[in-house]
This record gives structure tokens, C-alpha cells and sequence, in this order.
């Protein structure tokens, strides 16, 4: 959000009279810049001067040329002061107005929250990690790196914190993940539960349902996983035998078309065919 601000000009200096005057300067400070605008009692020739605060300041020209109505546009970086000063021109005489201004910084605006790799409809009581990647977005719609992000586990309430440091491909988008894994265990058959998964950063707050359903496996430890589940690649050309796509569903924790989690009794019990992931 822009912030518009109307300015007291200081005293208007001149070299040799004060007949040029300038009045009614207003500022616009943006997050990528700066808009100023003023006017002059007579037609002017009028330029700003702006610079990092303490720093050397460079001319910028008005659009409105020899005018009484004088804008400049100017693009900067976010979060920064700067320092300015109106000079007006008309013939000899020369009128002077000088001031501060700061560039918005970036903040996070929005959030979101992607479930796209297990979807939200999970298994209870497995060892299986479900995966979430969380997206911090500036005033901009860019993603914002660095920002803290906090998880509550909805079964422990326990917080975890990881930082916007991981990236979608070499220039991709920032983003941080969270891994979790379900415990509470749903022994009813065609029974499921509810649960609120909470993310936050900053002021901006992101709830995710996701609904346990039954599984035909006791529950494992970490630990024992790696012995009791594969990681199974869920093609035609790597698993063999299976031709009732519903029953792999109920038996595979966190189901997709691409691979999923499958209980080695099952799968020696049924003589399919699998790659290791």
C-alpha cells in the first residue's frame, strides 16, 4: 500500500529574488518507489534531486517540462530513506525545497499453503511423512525468502519453525516445507477424522484440513519402516498384478498416480512385482 503525504515546503531560497515559489509538493512512497509532484507560481523549468540519505543525489527531470505543474516517477528500492530537493527555474532566478522520503518496505501479504503432493486426505496411524509447501507473498505477488513460519502439530502442539529458504528450481520460488506424520490411528472401518494443520508467519495465518481415514496396517514406528514398507512406483511398467485400482487404494497410505507407500506382507502376499524407491 502506497502512502500519499502532502509537504510544508522549507523556505524557498532563489539567487536573486524570491518570485519563484513552490507550494503544494506531495509525496507518494511506494514499495518500488517514489511519485513527487509540486507546483509553481509561474512556469518553471523544475527538476528533484534524490539520493540515499547522506549520499551524492541524482537529477531526475519533471514530465510536465516549462510547466506550474511539475511530477517526477521515480523507481527505487524498497525500505530505504532518501533524501530530495525541489529546484524550480525560471530565467535566472532559482527556487529551492528540500525534504526525506522512504520507500515501503516489503511484507508478507499472503500465504499459501500447497498440497498438491499427498492431497489432504491422509492415512491414520502410519509412518508414512506427509509433505506441505508453504509460500510467503510481498505486495508485489513475488515469494519472499527468509520468513520465519511456524507449525503447530495438531496432535502434540508442538511448534515447529522453518525459514522461505528452499527454492522451486535454481531461481524458483522460495518456499519452506513441513513433514508430518499422522499418529492418531482410525480402526473404524469407512470412518475418518479431522484434523487442522496451522501455519504461520508473522501476521498471517493458513489453516489446512485434512481428513485420516482407516488403516489395514497396524501402526509403525520410523524406525521399522523401511522393513515393513516400500516406496512403490504406481505405473504399468513397474507394478504387475494389480488390477483393482480401489483395493490399492485402501491399502496404500498416501495414494497418488505416481508412487505410494505399500506393506510388504501385502505386496509378497499378492506376488506383484515393484521397484524400490
Amino acid at each position: 500500500m502506497s502512502t500519499v503525504t502532502k509537504i510544508q515546503p522549507s523556505k524557498s531560497t532563489s539567487v536573486e529574488t524570491l518570485s519563484v515559489i513552490i507550494s503544494n509538493i506531495f509525496l507518494t512512497e511506494r514499495v518500488d518507489g517514489i511519485f513527487i509532484s509540486w507546483e509553481t507560481n509561474i512556469p518553471t523549468e523544475s527538476k528533484v534531486f534524490l539520493g540515499v540519505v547522506n549520499d551524492v543525489q541524482a537529477p531526475y527531470n519533471s514530465s510536465s517540462g516549462l510547466s506550474t505543474r511539475h511530477q517526477v516517477d521515480i523507481g527505487l528500492a524498497p525500505g530505504i530513506e532518501y533524501s530530495y530537493e525541489i529546484e524550480a527555474i525560471a530565467g535566472v532566478e532559482v527556487a529551492k525545497s528540500s525534504g526525506t522520503a522512504k520507500t515501503d518496505k516489503l511484507s508478507a501479504t499472503s500465504m499459501k499453503v500447497d498440497t498438491s503432493r499427498q492431497g489432504t486426505n491422509l492415512i491414520g496411524g502410519s509412518c508414512v511423512q506427509s509433505i506441505f509447501k508453504v509460500y510467503v507473498y510481498d505486495q508485489n505477488g513475488d515469494t519472499l525468502p527468509d520468513v520465519p513460519i511456524i507449525f503447530t502439530n495438531p496432535e502434540t502442539s508442538e511448534k515447529i519453525i522453518e525459514n522461505t529458504t528452499k527454492r522451486d528450481g535454481t531461481y524458483g520460488a522460495y518456499f519452506a516445507d513441513f513433514k508430518y506424520t499422522p499418529t492418531f490411528k482410525v480402526s473404524e472401518k469407512g470412518y475418518s477424522y479431522r484434523q487442522i494443520l496451522s501455519f504461520q508467519a508473522d501476521h498471517l495465518i493458513s489453516d489446512v484440513s485434512i481428513s485420516l481415514r482407516e488403516n489395514v496396517y497396524e501402526k509403525c514406528t520410523p524406525e521399522e519402516c523401511s522393513d515393513k514398507w516400500r516406496l512403490v512406483e504406481m505405473s504399468t511398467t513397474t507394478v504387475i498384478g494389480i488390477d483393482d485400482v480401489e483395493k490399492l487404494k485402501r491399502v496404500a497410505p498416501n495414494y497418488n498416480k505416481d508412487k505410494a507407500w505399500l506393506s510388504l506382507d501385502w505386496l509378497q502376499g499378492t506376488g506383484v512385482h515393484y521397484f524400490i524407491d
